[in-house]
C-alpha cells in the first residue's frame, strides 16, 4: 500500500497473539488497517457481524417456530374434519389409537430454511478466519459482540404453569423455557 513517500507497506500477521494496529492485515491483504481509525471501524464492524450472526440464528429458529405453528393449526383442522380413514392421516382399527399426520416443508419454506443456515454456517467461517488474525483488539471485539447479539436475540422467558401432576397425588411446576427478544419477537 503506498503511503505517500512512493514505498509499499507490507502487511503485518501473526500467528501468535499480537496487539499491532498499523499495517495489520485482517482476513486479506486488501483489508489492511493502516491508521487508528480504520482499526476502530475493523473493531465496531467485526462485532456488528458477530451481532448479525446471532440475529440470523434468532430468525432461524424463529422461522421454524412459524413453520411448527402453521403444522400444528393445519393439524388441528385436520383431525377436527378428518375420519380415520382421511387420506392423510394414519390410523390404526383402534378408534381410541393415536393418531399420525405427516407434513412436510415445501419447496420453498425448505429453501429458506436452507438459506438461512447456509448465511449461517458462511458467516460462523468468516468469524473464524477473522479470529486467526490474533489481533487481541479484534478477538476482544468479538466477544463483545457475541455478548451483544446475545443479549438482544436470545432474551432467556420462562414460562411456568401450576397444575395437576402427571405423577400420583399433587401439584406439579412445569418450566417451558423460549428465548424471546424484544429486537425479533
Amino acid at each position: 500500500m503506498d503511503h505517500g513517500s512512493g514505498e509499499t507497506v507490507e502487511c503485518k500477521t501473526a500467528m501468535l497473539w499480537t496487539w499491532d494496529t498499523i499495517d495489520t492485515c485482517v482476513l486479506a491483504s486488501s483489508w489492511q488497517i493502516t491508521s487508528g481509525g480504520i482499526m476502530a471501524a475493523s473493531c465496531i464492524g467485526v462485532a456488528l457481524l458477530v451481532v448479525l450472526l446471532e440475529v440470523v440464528r434468532r430468525a432461524s429458529k424463529e422461522y421454524d417456530n412459524f413453520l411448527l405453528g402453521q403444522y400444528q393449526r393445519r393439524a388441528s383442522y385436520v383431525f377436527s374434519i378428518a375420519s380415520p380413514e382421511g387420506s392423510e392421516i394414519k390410523s390404526s382399527s383402534d378408534a381410541s389409537a393415536p393418531r399420525t399426520l405427516v407434513l412436510r416443508a415445501s419447496l420453498l419454506q425448505q429453501l429458506t430454511r436452507a438459506f438461512l443456515y447456509a448465511l449461517t454456517y458462511g458467516l460462523t467461517w468468516v468469524l473464524m478466519l477473522i479470529v486467526m488474525s490474533f489481533n487481541g483488539y479484534i478477538i476482544i471485539s468479538m466477544t463483545i459482540g457475541a455478548g451483544l447479539g446475545k443479549f438482544l436475540c436470545d432474551w432467556f422467558v420462562v414460562k411456568i404453569t401450576e397444575g395437576p401432576s402427571t405423577r400420583s397425588g399433587g401439584t406439579d411446576a412445569i418450566s417451558n423455557q423460549q428465548p424471546s427478544s424484544s429486537c425479533c419477537n
